[in-house]
């Protein structure tokens, strides 16, 4: 890498590209300073990548800028349950005349997903191994390799059922296509942000050069930041223990057990009742973390897919959740999930493909239906920093994380 304090590199990069990337961002987030964010963040990947230090051409780095834009703005779209996360109409999509192939091919890569896309013409394009993109995704290398093969597979059973998926990676029409399908998009997206550029204050500006000059620091920042967060939680939760036990042997001096009980549980912020029922449980083998994007709060349940097994759970307020149906199959052929909710006790759900589905009967079956509605969601809310869920010996959280998953 350069020297920190070498800021015109990467002062001149960011003021040539930073209208193209912000754009990308808020076509995405809809929000400026989320946009702002994630342009912050694809600048800083760009020098760790190493593709901003490299000999790539200035086309091909922003090339690289504008797909991992897209990447972070997805992800920054997913967390904040914004719905255009996953379309791209607001933008026009470019045309490919001449070559009746490319063009077969082109429409066919109009149908993938977004996110599979990206990692697609990073291996086809650019030539990146899947550990180099995974690096530059800030993804698991297993699902950039799933990326890769799914789309590679959606392409060649599409035109053609007896191709080699491989093969595609060698085909001259195919990678053609790829590269004017990103191309074009690039071009839009420029024309649209040059008729509109977007002011970043003095400020902004700075600390993402900072950023892109010392990418690692902002990094030992946040460590620091996430480690006094939790002396200072540790702490505080100490303090209460000591409080409780200072309350309790007070009363119990005072020959008071039962009110004893009631003040432990109102110090630790529980019901008496809720203790008993703690005291039944099994214990927890295991903890889940589910993405904001697949857990809704409606009255009087929350209801999940967990995408490790597959499957939608219920669980009522006070309850256990309980397994409603096991939709893995449908949910990956359709290239995951983008929302769960329910309405008069019916479970709808929005997979990213743009179909829509929900459970009905009993037993339970899945009844896809062509679009989704947004009206299914209105009553579901996010779940907060409180909420768990248990199942047996797995407890369950919720919250936005890092993309790691396929």
């Amino acid at each position: 890498m350069r020297p920190a304090n070498d800021l015109g590199v990467y002062s001149q990069f960011f003021a040539l590209h930073k209208n193209l990337a912000y754009q990308i961002a808020f076509t995405y987030t809809q929000d400026e300073e989320t946009a702002e964010r994630v342009v912050e963040q694809a600048m800083r990947q760009m020098r760790l990548s190493g593709f901003l230090d490299s000999d790539l051409s200035r086309e091909d780095k922003r090339g690289l800028l504008a797909l991992i834009t897209r990447h972070r703005a997805l992800v920054a779209a997913r967390e904040n349950h914004n719905a255009a996360a996953h379309r791209e109409e607001a933008l026009p999509k470019p045309t490919m005349v001449g070559d009746a192939e490319v063009s077969i091919y082109g429409e066919l890569i109009s149908k993938i997903p977004t996110r599979d896309r990206i990692v697609l013409i990073m291996v086809a394009v650019y030539g990146l191994s899947d550990a180099t993109i995974a690096r530059a995704l800030q993804l698991k290398p297993a699902a950039v390799t799933k990326r890769r093969q799914r789309s590679l597979q959606f392409i060649a059973e599409q035109y053609d059922g007896h191709k080699d998926p491989e093969s595609l990676l060698e085909d001259a029409s195919f990678l053609t296509a790829l590269t004017l399908w990103l191309k074009g998009r690039i071009n839009s997206i420029e024309a649209m942000s040059n008729m509109d550029p977007h002011a970043f204050s003095a400020e902004t500006e700075e600390r993402i050069i900072q950023a892109m000059a010392d990418p690692r620091r902002e990094r030992a920042f946040r460590a620091l930041d996430n480690a006094g967060n939790i002396s200072l939680f540790a702490g505080i939760l100490v303090l209460v223990v000591v409080l409780a036990i200072v309350i309790a042997q007070a009363f119990k001096s005072n020959d008071r057990p039962n009110v004893v009980a009631l003040d432990s549980s109102l110090v630790f912020g529980e019901t008496q009742e809720g203790l008993e029922s703690m005291a039944t449980e099994a214990p927890v083998e295991k903890t889940k973390r589910i993405p904001l994007a697949h857990v809704a709060v409606v009255p009087g349940a929350v209801v999940f897919y967990d995408a490790d097994d597959g499957r939608v759970y219920r669980a009522p307020a006070g309850q256990e959740a309980q397994e409603v149906l096991d939709i893995g199959e449908t949910v990956e052929q359709a290239y995951g999930l983008q929302h769960i909710g329910e309405v008069d006790g019916t479970i709808y759900l929005a997979l990213i493909d743009g179909r829509g589905a929900h459970i009905e009967g009993s037993p339970a079956k899945l009844v896809i239906e062509p679009y989704w509605q947004e009206s299914w969601f209105a009553d579901g809310k996010e779940p907060d920093a409180s909420t768990r869920v248990r199942r047996g010996g797995v407890a369950y959280t919720f919250g936005a994380e890092e993309e790691t998953e396929d």
